[in-house]
């Protein structure tokens, strides 16, 4: 899995699904502590991760772009199935390259302990809406996972 690859998913949810542009940014984006990571699993002969990290001026942007409202204020509930659908659809995109037979999780919030310890293949930091959007992929083929316990 190539950082394009991840790119060009991304950007065509953001022109088909939401009508904005995305843009690439530069390394080191910061998110405050506020901010939500959507992340769905992979499980079958690929496991791994899919997260989308956003902060909640983006999140509340998204809500409204996919949910409606006009208000300035968002849900932390609409916020987060904005984003979870957003990982969703790219999670689901990505299964094709990645494996397909491969089972997708629904949406969980925060990245799963045990996919931190898993390669990062994949890392985008974009800009939509002027605003940081952080996806990364992380996994491992199920083969390399026992070839790795074989050699120890």
């Amino acid at each position: 899995m190539h950082r394009e690859q991840l790119i060009t998913v991304l950007s065509t949810i953001a022109e088909t699904l939401l009508s904005v542009p995305l843009r690439t940014a530069e390394t080191g984006l910061l998110f405050p502590d506020d901010a939500l990571v959507a992340c769905v699993l992979y499980e079958g002969s690929f496991r791994g991760a899919l997260s989308v990290t956003v902060g909640p001026t983006l999140g509340c942007a998204l809500a409204r772009l996919m949910i409606g409202g006009r208000g300035p204020t968002c849900s932390r509930g609409d916020v987060a199935d904005a984003v979870g659908e957003i990982a969703n659809i790219a999670a689901g995109n990505l299964r094709g390259l990645l494996a397909p037979d491969c089972q997708l999780s629904l949406p969980v919030y925060g990245l799963a302990s045990w996919a931190d310890e898993l390669p990062l293949l994949a890392r985008a930091e974009l800009l939509m809406l002027e605003e940081p959007l952080l996806v990364e992929l992380r996994g491992r083929s199920r083969d390399a996972v026992q070839t790795r316990h074989v050699q120890k």
